[in-house]
């Protein structure tokens, strides 16, 4: 009888954890792992290879990258052509804000160690959660070491010509560790919580009937 009552406890309190979630967090937690809507990609649908990615003007390029990303479930918010700050979008997910520059280059063209440092204090100034550098070109070797370890995430010609193949065979690149990661702490708390909550009823029912 003690050990039904346990388990009943339990699953109560893990029921009250589930609805306490789902009210203050709605989807939040969700927003990096479920398929996204399918958006308008006038451009990302018909884009095939690194060659027509290239002959896009730095407009038209922004407006892929933001295509892109919204197919990964982001809201996508581009910034005004000037006067941008370093930000040619912002993105939104999971309650988290991203900011992201294009730089519409040659394949072979580099970018730079400074444009990534630069971006660096772009992303403290917005208190953004990570930032996204994507060039239609490549980057330096000192780029990518002075990117290595902080959150800055850089996307090269291959890759975005990765996305579009993936685009067209309908699937999606993996969550990124951190989003993982805080999906994972999250089931953690929430199994704790209900394991709290069960015990407190418990007691409760303990004291009710002695």
């Amino acid at each position: 009888m003690q050990i039904a009552a346990i388990v009943l406890s339990y699953a109560l309190g893990l029921v009250v954890m589930v609805l306490c979630v789902g009210v203050l967090r709605s989807r939040a937690l969700l927003d990096g792992l479920l398929p996204p809507g399918k958006p308008d990609m006038p451009l990302a649908s018909r884009l095939r290879r690194l060659e027509e990615i290239t002959a896009l003007t730095p407009a038209e390029f922004e407006r892929l990258v933001g295509e892109l990303f919204a197919w990964q479930g982001y809201e996508v918010t581009p910034t005004p052509s000037s006067g941008d700050q370093g930000v040619d979008l912002f993105l939104r997910r999971a309650g988290r804000l991203s900011v992201v520059q294009c730089k519409r280059y040659q394949p072979g063209e580099p970018v730079g160690q400074p444009v990534v440092r630069d971006l660096y204090g772009v992303l403290a100034h917005h208190a953004a959660w990570e930032a996204y550098l994507v060039t239609s070109g490549s980057f330096s070797e000192p780029a990518r070491s002075w990117a290595a370890g902080k959150p800055i995430r850089l996307v090269d010609g291959n890759q975005l010509a990765e996305w579009l193949e993936m685009l067209r065979s309908n699937a999606r690149p993996h969550p990124d560790r951190r989003t993982l990661l805080g999906l994972a702490l999250a089931a953690l708390a929430l199994l704790a919580g209900g394991a709290l909550l069960g015990m407190t009823w418990l007691l409760v029912l303990q004291a009710l009937t002695a």
